[in-house]
């Protein structure tokens, strides 16, 4: 005798066999965890070095002494540690 089971709802067969269910989210895999960690550095990489590469733009374009390329470093750090936290919260949820 087997007991049917709309989608979303449990079912018991007379065998103990349960009907109906999906299973929940595995966990993340290594290969997972490694694209998601190396895809995190490239961001990283990117943030800092365009925030270096802005302020040497100012600098040059203004003649100033590499005040903006500090700015630009800082704001570049700044960035990149507010998307690592973001991620990085979003993934280990």
């Amino acid at each position: 005798m087997l007991i049917y089971a709309s989608p979303g709802r449990v079912a018991v067969t007379p065998w103990g066999v349960t009907v109906g269910t999906t299973p929940g989210p595995s966990a993340p895999g290594p290969f997972s965890m490694f694209g998601t960690l190396t895809g995190l550095a490239g961001l990283i990489a990117v943030l800092v070095g365009a925030g270096m590469a802005l302020g040497y733009f100012l600098d040059s374009l203004l003649s100033t002494p590499h005040v903006f390329l500090f700015v630009g470093l800082v704001l570049g750090v700044a960035a990149a540690v507010l998307a690592t936290r973001s991620i990085v919260t979003r993934y280990f949820r």
